[in-house]
């Protein structure tokens, strides 16, 4: 297999680290993973947690199609800390939506909504939602 010319979670990370709408939020806590940093809890801040889905690239091998799950959680406590996952999902959503050609990728579509959900081992809120990327395969 090829390794891919770029590494687009960092690509993405970094993106997303920029936008001062999301670190409003967030702070520093933008983490790309399938888990949490062990020790993170609601009451550190809002987090978002985001994994790249199984992608593929056209036959030119110059674009590639990535689908990613972007996890919100809140900060706070049960209905607090519900509010804050939704206008955590809402602030990345619109900034994902309105990203231009310049960004970190050509452009990003939504393939679902955000969904309020509550973690089984934890009981901590959070939104999940999914979103197709298309990347170009540019070299570092």
């Amino acid at each position: 297999m090829t390794e891919l010319p770029v590494d687009f979670d960092a690509a993405l990370r970094a993106w997303l680290e920029a936008e001062a709408e999301l670190t409003a939020l967030t702070g520093t806590r933008i983490y790309a993973g399938v888990k949490l940093p062990e020790g993170y809890k609601p009451a550190d801040g809002s987090a978002l947690l985001f994994t790249q889905r199984p992608s593929g690239e056209d036959y030119s091998r110059k674009v590639l199609y990535a689908s990613y799950q972007f996890l919100c959680y809140g900060a706070g406590q049960e209905q607090d800390a519900e509010a804050a996952a939704r206008t955590l999902a809402r602030t990345l959503c619109g900034l994902l939506a309105a990203a231009r050609p310049n960004s970190a990728f050509m452009s990003a579509n939504m393939e679902t909504s955000p969904a309020l959900l509550e973690d089984p081992d934890t009981g901590w809120p959070y939104t999940v939602t999914f979103w197709n990327m298309i990347y170009h395969q540019f070299t570092s």
